[in-house]
C-alpha cells in the first residue's frame, strides 16, 4: 500500500499534464481516439465501433424480402474465394443474381440480421440523397454553388465549388485520407464532437470542378448541404426516401459526432449485407423500384459513368471497365463492396475485417477482382454439365469456326475477355508471370502447344515471357489500338489473343520477346 501511495503521484501528474496538453493543443479528440481503437486492440475504426458512438437510427417500415433462388447455395465457394475470405477475415459475402440471393455465407459469428460500419459505402447514399433533392426541387442542379447553402465558402476559389464538385470528389478542398495517422483531418473527423466546425475550417487549395481527387470532406459538406436544402437530418431523410421505401429489413444506425450534432456522413452507416445491397438494385434499375421512380434516371446514368476521363469515379460510385463490363460499385474502408454488374443482372456484396492490397497505380483493391472472377467460375460452374452434354451430340468442330456464344460457353468470363476480346491481365497477378517449371504452354482456348518451358525467360514486366514459339503454333497482326504500333500474337487454330511480340528480348537467344497473358495459356508438365 507505502508502494502504491508513493508511486501513485508519479503516474497521476505525469497523465494529467498529458491530457492538459491536448486541450491545450486543441487535439482532445485523440483521448477518443484511444479509448475507442487502441483500447478495443485495433489500430483504425472498426465494423464493430458504431456502438462506441452517438447514432441516429435510420427507420425501415414495412420488409420486402429478398427473392431466394432455386439454386440457393448449391454451388460451394472456389478455394480461391474460400482462402481470400479466410486471409480478410471476411463476415458476410452475397451474390445476387437476377434480383434472387443465389449464394450467401456469413462467418465470425455474424449473420444476415448483423449490423456493421459500412464506412465509405455512406457515401452513395449521401449522392442518392443529393438526387433525390434535386428531384424534388430542393437543390437547382448539380452546378448549384456551395455558397448558396454554406456562406463560409463564399471567397476565392470556393465560390466557384458546386454540389456536383462535391458528389463527384472534384471540391479543391485540403483534406487528407491518412487512415492510420492520429492527426490528419480525417481522423480528428472521425473522433471529434463538433464536425461541422471541422469541416468549416476547409480550404479551397485547387481549382474546383477540374479532376478527382478522393475526399471524405467533400460528402461531409455535401451532406450539410442536403441538410440545409431539405430541413431534415440526413438520417430522416434517407429513411423517408430510400431505406423505407426499398423494403430494408432491418433498421440501420448512422454515426452522429454528438447527441445533438450531425451524421458521419462520409462513412458509418451500420446494416448489414442485404439491406446494403438494395442501393445497388434501385441504381441497377436506373432509379425504379417496384414501379416507383424513386431517383431520376438521367441522375443515375451520370453517378454511374466517369465525370472526368479515366477517372474511376463517377456521382458518388466507383467505377471499372473489368472484364470489358461496366461495373459499378460501393466501397468501404475495410473491403466492404457492394459491386454491381448491370448486363448480368448481377450484385456482389462483401462485408468483412480487412481490404485487400492497394496499389497508388491501381484504384481498385486485389480483392475486388477476386471477388468477381470467383463469383463467375462459381455461376460458370452451374452451367458446365448442361454445355458439355450439349457438346456431346453435336459434331466436332474446328475452334476457327466456334460461334462467340459458343465461347462464351467454353471460356471463364476471364479467359473470353483476354482471348475473345483482346484484353490485358494486370501486370504481375497472372498465374505463370514467376513460374518456370518444365512443360509446354498450351492454349487456354483450344489446346494448341505453343512455348516450350525452355524459351521462358524473366523480363521483369509482369507478364510471362518467352524468346520464341512453336513452329507454326502462332500468327501475327498489326495492333494499331491505344495509339501504339504493335505486333499481336494470336494462336493459329483459334485465333485466340495471346499478348504481343517485342524485339527487345535476349541478345544471346533470338532477341524477341512474346509477352503473353497468363489467362490464355496453360502449361502441361
Amino acid at each position: 500500500m507505502r508502494f502504491l501511495k508513493k508511486f501513485f503521484p508519479w503516474i497521476v501528474i505525469p497523465l494529467s499534464g498529458i491530457i492538459l496538453l491536448l486541450y491545450m493543443f486543441d487535439v482532445e479528440y485523440l483521448l477518443k481516439a484511444v479509448r475507442v481503437t487502441y483500447l478495443n486492440g485495433y489500430k483504425t475504426a472498426f465494423l464493430d465501433d458504431f456502438n462506441y458512438f452517438d447514432n441516429r437510427i435510420i427507420e425501415n417500415e414495412t420488409a420486402q424480402p429478398w427473392d431466394i433462388s432455386k439454386k440457393y447455395n448449391e454451388v460451394p465457394p472456389t478455394q480461391t474465394l474460400v482462402n481470400t475470405h479466410s486471409e480478410l477475415k471476411t463476415i458476410a459475402f452475397l451474390i445476387i443474381k437476377n434480383d434472387s440471393i443465389w449464394h450467401e455465407s456469413y462467418f465470425d459469428g455474424y449473420d444476415k440480421n448483423s449490423h456493421t460500419n459500412s464506412f465509405s459505402i455512406a457515401k452513395s447514399y449521401v449522392s442518392a440523397a443529393l438526387g433525390k433533392a434535386i428531384m424534388e426541387g430542393k437543390i437547382k442542379g448539380l452546378d448549384q454553388p456551395v455558397s448558396d447553402f454554406i456562406p463560409e465558402f463564399s471567397d476565392g476559389l470556393a465560390q466557384k465549388m458546386t454540389v456536383g464538385d462535391l458528389s463527384s470528389m472534384a471540391s479543391g478542398l485540403n483534406w487528407d485520407e491518412k487512415y492510420y495517422s492520429p492527426f490528419s483531418v480525417v481522423t480528428r473527423a472521425y473522433f471529434d464532437d463538433d464536425l461541422k466546425k471541422v469541416i468549416l475550417n476547409l480550404k479551397t487549395t485547387e481549382q474546383p470542378g477540374q479532376r478527382f481527387k478522393y475526399s471524405s470532406g467533400d460528402t461531409q459538406l455535401l451532406a450539410m448541404i442536403i441538410e440545409k436544402a431539405t430541413g431534415e437530418s440526413l438520417t430522416s431523410y434517407i429513411s423517408k426516401h430510400f431505406w423505407k421505401p426499398l423494403g430494408s429489413e432491418n433498421k440501420a444506425f448512422w454515426q452522429v459526432d454528438n447527441p445533438n450534432g450531425i451524421e458521419k456522413a462520409y462513412c458509418c452507416i451500420a446494416s448489414n449485407a442485404r439491406d446494403f445491397a438494395r442501393l445497388g438494385k434501385l441504381y441497377k434499375q436506373k432509379g425504379n423500384w417496384n414501379g416507383n421512380q424513386i431517383l431520376d434516371s438521367t441522375f443515375v446514368e451520370l453517378s454511374t459513368h466517369p465525370r472526368f476521363e479515366g477517372a474511376p469515379y463517377g456521382y458518388g460510385f466507383w467505377l471499372s471497365d473489368y472484364l470489358g463490363k461496366e461495373i459499378f460499385y460501393m466501397r468501404g474502408h475495410l473491403g466492404q463492396f457492394v459491386i454491381v454488374i448491370p448486363e448480368d443482372d448481377l450484385i456482389i456484396v462483401r462485408l468483412g475485417h480487412l481490404k485487400g492490397n492497394q496499389t497508388k497505380t491501381d484504384p481498385h483493391s486485389d480483392d475486388f477482382y477476386v471477388y468477381i472472377d470467383e463469383t463467375y467460375k462459381m455461376l460458370k460452374t452451374n452451367t458446365v454439365l448442361a454445355v458439355i452434354d450439349n457438346k456431346k451430340q453435336q459434331p466436332m468442330k474446328e475452334p476457327k469456326d466456334f460461334t462467340e456464344q459458343e465461347w462464351k460457353e467454353k471460356l471463364t468470363d476471364e479467359e473470353y475477355y483476354i482471348l475473345r476480346q483482346k484484353g490485358t491481365e494486370r501486370a504481375f497477378t497472372g498465374k505463370y508471370w514467376n513460374v518456370f517449371e518444365d512443360g509446354t504452354y498450351h492454349c487456354t482456348g483450344c489446346g494448341n502447344p505453343l512455348f516450350s518451358s525452355d524459351t521462358k525467360f524473366d523480363a521483369h514486366c509482369g507478364w510471362p515471357s518467352f524468346d520464341k514459339a512453336i513452329e507454326g503454333s502462332v500468327i501475327y497482326k498489326e495492333d494499331l489500338s491505344f495509339g501504339m504500333k504493335r505486333v499481336e500474337v494470336l494462336c493459329a487454330k483459334c485465333d485466340g489473343h495471346l499478348g504481343h511480340v517485342f524485339d527487345d528480348g535476349p541478345k544471346e537467344t533470338t532477341g524477341m520477346r512474346y509477352c503473353i497473358n497468363s489467362v490464355s495459356v496453360k502449361l502441361e508438365k
